[in-house]
């Protein structure tokens, strides 16, 4: 199987960056879906989207990236991106699991839909300069700067970014 490799928000303006890099931990909000393990289709999570009222803004409907927050590969890449920067680069190493116990939680009992993480990287890096990576605000928005919590990357040109990061990170310890 393919690694996939998915560009991840830690919540607007990178709030909860830290959190994510000290539990070792990628979450998502929309916690009134509920725990995603018992639906079977993108359309069970759909309706219940729509059940509890949700509509969506900008960026691609919560529902479908619930569906693959959900579906991501263990050994899959995870770019952690905000504020117009390369966060931290990591491995997926847990599936899907639900957690909105207060003593776990990210963000005022928020971002209950979790999957576990090992940062390899924490290069912090600025790419507003890139047009591919960052795009052109408010015109057009880049790889890594679209309007999703997750996105799944599918470009060249990001992809071997991403790689030289990673490869960057080993030899540089």
């Amino acid at each position: 199987m393919p690694v996939g490799i998915w560009k991840y928000s830690p919540g607007k303006g990178a709030h909860f960056w830290n959190k994510c890099l000290t539990m070792g931990i990628i979450a998502m909000g929309w916690s009134e879906v509920n725990d995603l393990t018992w639906y079977n289709s993108l359309e069970e999570i759909s309706e219940r989207c729509e059940e509890v009222g949700y509509s969506w803004g900008v960026g691609r409907a919560g529902d479908l990236q619930l569906w693959e927050f959900k579906n991501m590969n263990i050994n899959d890449i995870v770019v952690a991106y905000g504020r117009g920067k390369i966060l931290g680069v990591g491995l997926i190493i847990s599936p899907y699991f639900y957690d909105n116990s207060y003593e776990n939680r990210v963000a005022e009992g928020k971002y209950p839909h979790r999957r576990k993480v090992t940062w390899v990287s924490i290069p912090n890096l600025d790419i507003r300069k890139d047009r591919v990576l960052y795009g052109r605000p408010p015109r057009s928005y880049g790889t890594l700067n679209i309007q999703d919590t997750i996105h799944k990357i599918t470009d060249d040109y990001t992809i071997n970014f991403i790689k030289n990061i990673i490869v960057e990170s080993l030899f540089s310890s």
